[in-house]
């Protein structure tokens, strides 16, 4: 499944339909909550760079519009973001990435691994 849609179908069953996915585009953050009646804001950090820009989001929004409160949550180590530099680097060091990047990306580092090893041989 996609996002949104596949969380979409899961805040249904976590959350009895109380808990609406969305995106929002040229228009504030804050002007779609009002849009579709939200109660609160709720967002995910998956990085530590993540935080510097949330942190302002939280106090702009909050001085737009006190009345949406936004809750942040740090989502668990499978759903961190994980630059590519770094899959590269665990995969020439010989760790697995498997739990890192999808199958298809797996496949084809384990594709250039043999080929460059059919160049040295």
């Amino acid at each position: 499944e996609r996002w949104p849609e596949a969380a979409a179908a899961a805040s249904d069953v976590l959350f009895e339909g109380a808990l609406e996915v969305g995106e929002y585009a040229n228009q504030s953050l804050i002007a779609y909550a009002r849009r579709i009646g939200a109660t609160h804001i709720v967002r995910g950090l998956r990085e530590a760079s993540d935080f510097s820009e949330e942190f302002n989001l939280h106090g702009v929004a909050e001085r737009i519009d006190p009345s949406i409160p936004m809750v942040h949550f740090i989502c668990e180590a499978p759903f961190l973001h994980v630059s590519s530099s770094t899959a590269k680097e665990l995969d020439a060091m010989g760790e697995g990435i498997g739990w890192l990047v999808m199958p298809c990306v797996e496949a084809a580092f384990a594709a250039r691994r043999g080929q460059a090893a059919g160049l040295r041989t």
